[in-house]
């Protein structure tokens, strides 16, 4: 079994040749402000629930340097 593909000429849409060219999308400033309300949320949780110091979990040994 084979596929075969017929390659035609492609006649271009008279409407669509009228159109404008495409531009770039840009981030509005909608846009920013969403990711900074973000940013500030999730910061503020990561702040708020930070270890003050080493936990139970956590013990001494494991941040203090070792002796060479």
């Amino acid at each position: 079994m084979s596929l075969t593909t017929v390659a035609a000429t492609v006649v271009p849409d008279p409407v669509l040749a009228k159109l404008p060219p495409s531009k770039p999308e840009r981030f509005q400033r909608s846009d920013f402000i969403a990711a900074a309300i973000v940013f500030l949320v999730t910061f503020g949780v990561y702040v708020a629930t930070l270890a003050p110091n080493v936990t139970l979990e956590d013990s001494g040994e494991l941040i203090t340097p070792q002796p060479s």
